[in-house]
């Protein structure tokens, strides 16, 4: 005969390793997500990036002056086709190009590009409509970011 005690606790066991499975379950959902937050949030920017130098390898300097929001046919106002060439034509040396740094700021990302032998260019990539342009300061400030939206 089954003694009255002896499944005493046994619910409560139960109970307790079916918690801390859920927690346990929780806190990895949290990790993996915050980890893929951070490893994939300027993904798109740094892909308009990589796409603009990929067009500058190839030589397709006319889609890549597209990529800065401007065309052959209505240049930038402050940044014409032939500034474009001078910076980042023909005359560099693309295959000893880096990007030595990427910074995520709010509203965008700067990517540091360096050629062999010049000083570091701080390249914007605007994060709402994945434009180029040099990046006004060389590291994010944001003292003097707008709010998002504005």
């Amino acid at each position: 005969m089954s003694n009255y005690l002896d499944n005493y606790g046994q619910g409560d066991a139960k109970r307790e390793r079916v918690r801390n499975r859920i927690l346990i379950a929780l806190a990895s959902v949290l990790v993996v997500g915050l980890a893929g937050y951070f490893l994939f949030r300027d993904y798109r920017e740094k892909k308009q990036a990589a796409h603009f130098f990929e067009l500058l390898k190839a030589k397709d300097y006319g889609a890549a002056y597209s990529l800065w929001g401007c065309d052959k046919d209505k240049p930038c106002r402050d940044y014409n086709y032939e500034k474009f060439l001078d910076d980042w034509g023909p005359k560099k040396d693309l295959a000893a190009m880096q990007v030595v740094k990427s910074q995520h700021c709010r509203n965008g990302i700067i990517q540091t590009v360096r050629f062999s032998g010049e000083e570091p260019v701080p390249l914007w990539v605007n994060r709402g409509d994945l434009q180029l342009s040099f990046a006004p300061w060389p590291v994010c400030d944001f003292r003097f970011q707008m709010p998002a939206g504005q």
